[in-house]
């Protein structure tokens, strides 16, 4: 006993293109396109970060430092305190502000990656600060002892 007629031909509906044999995938080369300006945004977010600390006397040691798992966005230094940064961009609050996305998870991947770069570097990690730039539009707010 068999399993009947099988077509050679892949069945179509009427009014279907026969070069296309699936659906055709939308939105690739826009997901793409809304990646990088995420990318970029964030980019220039942590540019605008660092010169708010360099123009308030701070000096830039590092930035988008891997460490382990983690990544620590700006490592800025005065007076022998080392300010780890982490940095929230957003161009608007229609998906909530940049302090919702800061979790506890983010929070411990931060510390471990500075207390890493601190071994690596012979800093102290009694000497470490953690801050968080909060920044939507064209506003920066800094949070000093964040976590």
């Amino acid at each position: 006993m068999g399993l009947g007629h099988v077509p050679k031909e892949p069945i179509r509906s009427s009014g279907e293109d026969p070069l296309v044999q699936r659906r055709e995938r939308r939105g690739t080369a826009g997901s793409r396109d809304l990646a990088a300006a995420r990318q970029a945004r964030g980019a220039w977010g942590e540019r605008l970060a660092a010169a708010w600390y360099t123009r308030n006397g701070w000096r830039i040691v590092a930035r988008n430092v891997r460490h382990g798992r983690g990544e620590i966005d700006i490592i800025a230094e005065k007076n022998g305190t080392f300010c780890v940064c982490e940095v929230k961009t957003r161009r608007n609050h229609d998906f909530g502000s940049p302090a919702e996305a800061m979790s506890l998870h983010k929070c411990r991947t931060v510390r471990v990656a500075a207390f890493g770069w601190a071994r690596d570097n012979g800093v102290s990690t009694s000497r470490l600060r953690f801050d968080v730039a909060l920044i939507v539009g064209n506003r920066i707010d800094i949070v000093h002892d964040a976590f």
